[in-house]
């Protein structure tokens, strides 16, 4: 399981915005009945939780991630959206279709 850990204001204010690596993780591996689960602990619970890429439709997965180099992972979905995780270096990128268009 992966906590994301994002950057919030100061104090004990935390939001928890999962970063562009996180999402990358997440989608490389998810598998149905699967869900990114995000907490936090501030005033505005719902608006620190809520974030625009969880509108963004992906479309079905075209299979399992494929290692495309040594610990390097692609996977392609449906939309055009693709992920690459490298495990190499832990982190990971999202090319969203709607933004290549």
């Amino acid at each position: 399981m992966a906590e994301a850990k994002g950057k919030g204001g100061g104090g004990n204010h935390s939001s928890c915005k999962p970063d562009e690596s996180c999402i990358a993780a997440f989608l490389a591996a998810v598998e149905p009945y699967t869900y990114m689960h995000c907490m936090g602990n501030t005033d505005d619970l719902l608006g620190d939780t809520v974030f625009p890429e969880m509108e963004y439709k992906v479309g079905e997965p075209k299979g399992p991630a494929k290692e495309t180099e040594t610990g390097v992972w692609r996977r392609d979905f449906a939309s055009g959206t693709y992920v690459v995780w490298d495990n190499n270096a832990e982190q990971g990128t999202v090319t969203w279709a709607h933004e290549r268009a």
